[in-house]
């Protein structure tokens, strides 16, 4: 049986486009004949600077985040900007070349910005005939994300779809999916044994506090405010692969009355947000939209300029999320959705599940195997 070969092409900044990519990954490797592989484009573009490169992402995110706002704007207005972007397509994507001719697969699926241009810029030069698709893993698409050579996309929302078609990317070639998320977040969970498992009672309000995989929130911060509410909740916490927050946390814990879960990096977000009633966190869009599927409404902590504005902006336009900037602000929402207006925290619920989009990665799954089975080969 002659297997089709499926690359996909992410990047590390933020685990959402790893996360993606792994989404559809995992449906596709369920047919025996396809064959799936996944790389980060940094280790063929500037493999010796890979780790420095989010190191540095990501003190800038703690430090700086203005810079980084300002860098995501400049790149999606200034026509310098642009040209930047040209260049550095052109000069890097001659590395990549020999690894695609190699691995020569039938279809590139990008789920970063930076090997989607990468990608655009040998099918420009025409060094590379395979079909090529772009999955974007937020609820907005920035301007480094469009590219008229690449043949497919994939976007949360129609607003998405109208901005790409302003640059010439053909209506027919973008498909509205939402963005994909594991299928165990849609498959049914027993709540009471997961409950159980950690202790904790479904009769008691649940907060979920999550700081992406860097732990970026201040989550120490966030963590003592919810325990010094005059109402008792359970309160349960994800550090990622921060063990400096994670330590910290646990030492906080010791002074709470409240039932606490302080854990690091898990596996079983999907169990976690199942048992949760809301979520503080940043909007990343894997994140945001594993909430979603989850029915479960957001409060996002401060976001940062740029795709986080962006995410943000569309979560709280359809009342799902509510963004606050700082600890009091917190304080005072969290009193209103469980004490005063408990009646708004159910409609952002079901506004969740109204624009939710479970099915995404199978339908994504589902295009693919289409082109695949038809040979519409590019």
């Amino acid at each position: 049986m002659t297997k089709h070969k499926v690359l996909f092409m992410s990047a590390p900044f933020g685990a959402g486009h790893i996360r993606a990519a792994q989404a559809v990954m995992a449906l596709l490797e369920q047919q025996p004949n396809i064959e799936t592989r996944l790389v980060n484009i940094f280790d063929f573009v500037y493999p010796q600077f890979n780790k420095y490169i989010l190191k540095m992402y990501i003190k800038i995110l703690e430090i700086f985040p203005q810079a980084y706002g300002s860098m995501y704007g400049w790149g999606n207005s200034s026509k310098f900007a642009l040209k930047v972007r040209q260049l550095i397509n052109s000069f890097f994507a001659t590395k990549l070349h020999y690894f695609i001719k190699e691995i020569n697969p039938d279809i590139i699926v990008c789920t970063h910005a930076t090997p989607a241009g990468l990608i655009a810029a040998l099918v420009k030069q025409k060094k590379i005939k395979q079909t090529t698709i772009a999955i974007v893993t937020d609820f907005v698409v920035h301007r480094w994300w469009v590219y008229p050579e690449l043949h497919y996309y994939f976007v949360a929302n129609n607003q998405m779809k109208e901005y790409l078609m302003k640059f010439n990317i053909p209506a027919e070639a973008v498909q509205i999916t939402g963005i994909p998320v594991y299928s165990h977040f849609i498959e049914p969970v027993n709540k009471h044994d997961i409950a159980a498992k950690y202790q904790l009672s479904l009769d008691h309000k649940t907060v979920l506090i999550m700081g992406g995989g860097a732990g970026v929130l201040p989550m120490a911060d966030i963590f003592n405010v919810c325990n010094e509410m005059n109402f008792p909740m359970q309160i349960i916490v994800v550090t990622g692969h921060n063990k400096a927050v994670l330590k910290k946390l646990k030492s906080l814990d010791y002074k709470c009355n409240n039932q606490n879960v302080i854990l690091g990096f898990v596996n079983n977000i999907h169990e976690l947000m199942s048992i949760s009633d809301l979520i503080i966190s940043k909007p990343g869009g894997l994140t945001s939209s594993e909430a979603l599927v989850k029915y479960l409404p957001m409060i996002i902590y401060r976001p940062i300029p740029g795709q986080e504005i962006g995410n943000t902006e569309y979560l709280v336009n359809k009342n799902i999320a509510i963004k606050v900037n700082d600890l009091k602000e917190l304080k005072s929402v969290l009193n209103d959705l469980f004490i005063n207006n408990p009646n708004l925290l159910l409609e952002m619920k079901n506004n969740a599940q109204f624009y939710s989009q479970p099915e995404a990665a199978k339908n994504i799954t589902d295009f693919i195997l289409n082109i695949l089975n038809k040979g519409k080969i590019a």
